[in-house]
């Protein structure tokens, strides 16, 4: 019989953590959106190794698009739900990026390739950067940069769309 955890609470399963820390994320969606007016996709969320795996899952799970999702040397996992149709607001309003370590021993390259093709199936559009000969426990300058500079182009992008669809100014 082992011994319960030091906090004398019994410890969670791999899906009940999973589960917790979701709620925990979109709590915090709902609270950073209420500071920009309810305004969902001005928000980015992300996260690097299973934090990235965990804000995947609280996007796909989350009940409004949001402005972008990073995933740094992370992965679609199995249990994680994709919405399925390509016309969903969120597929087509949310765009992913994946920064990924080409020498990756602890989520192989192969098994990240499924899960962003996954991603694309269901009508995300995934933009995916393989770094070549750097291992998940590698930190590497062009990992910040590299999303550094994908989240300025979606930005502005994001915000050039938004302006075409702002009323034009009364020439009369």
């Amino acid at each position: 019989r082992a011994a319960p955890p030091p906090t004398g609470r019994p410890a969670l399963s791999a899906q009940g953590h999973l589960a917790s820390q979701t709620r925990r994320m979109h709590a915090i969606l709902e609270r950073e959106a209420s500071l920009l007016g309810g305004e969902t996709r001005r928000l980015i969320l992300g996260g690097s190794s299973q934090g990235g795996t965990v804000a995947l899952h609280a996007a796909m799970s989350y009940p409004r698009p949001l402005g972008a999702i990073i995933l740094l040397r992370s992965l679609l996992v199995d249990s994680v739900t994709v919405v399925k149709d390509r016309r969903s607001e969120m597929a087509q309003t949310t765009p992913v990026f994946a920064f990924t370590a080409g020498d990756d021993s602890v989520y192989a390259v192969p098994l990240q390739r499924r899960g962003f093709r996954a991603l694309e199936s269901a009508g995300f559009h995934v933009e995916w950067h393989v770094e070549p000969r750097i291992d998940h426990w590698e930190d590497h300058r062009n990992e910040l940069r590299c999303a550094a500079a994908w989240v300025a182009r979606v930005a502005r992008a994001r915000a050039l769309r938004e302006r075409e669809r702002a009323p034009s100014p009364d020439l009369g």
